[in-house]
């Protein structure tokens, strides 16, 4: 799979049960929430939250966190969603880019918005819209160097399923 990272495009093989990422072999489990409509993998060892009815938390006990937030789309299209968000994050987030991208094992397709809130917390939300609803799949990391941990992501984003 290839994702468009500040301009870059990257290649990272999918890879189903385990990866390199923050550390060697690291396992994954899955998480499936049939009220929100969605499966995904995370690390063994990330913490799982259930923040309210709409929205589930990974969290990991380094510098990395992914969220889910469900919503019920409106008659906007995810790039508009993906145009929107960029509208809000004028005046405090920096490097803003907005790609295209597919997203799980069914390649749905889906907008990119990765951007940096000073001074060193790097978003990468990823918007698609299925079944009615607007899937919002944001991963922050606060390092220097983000890139390290983004295979992580990419994993979990690879593992995305879309459930009834």
């Amino acid at each position: 799979m290839c994702i468009w990272v500040n301009g870059l495009l990257i290649s990272i093989p999918v890879l189903l049960h385990y990866t390199v990422g923050t550390s060697i072999n690291e396992k994954f489990l899955t998480y499936f929430n049939p009220k929100l409509g969605f499966k995904i993998s995370h690390p063994f060892g990330w913490d799982v939250i259930v923040e309210n009815p709409n929205r589930v938390i990974f969290h990991s006990f380094g510098n990395a966190t992914m969220r889910v937030i469900v919503y019920n789309a409106s008659s906007m299209t995810a790039h508009d969603y993906a145009l929107k968000e960029v509208n809000e994050l004028r005046g405090f987030a920096t490097d803003v880019h907005v790609t295209g991208i597919t997203v799980g094992t069914r390649h749905l397709p889906g907008w990119s918005v990765d951007y940096i809130i000073p001074p060193n917390h790097h978003v990468i939300d990823t918007i698609l819209l299925a079944n009615g609803k607007q899937f919002t799949i944001s991963y922050l990391v606060v390092a220097v160097n983000p890139y390290e941990v983004l295979k992580i992501m990419q994993v979990m984003l690879n593992s995305f399923q879309i459930v009834k």
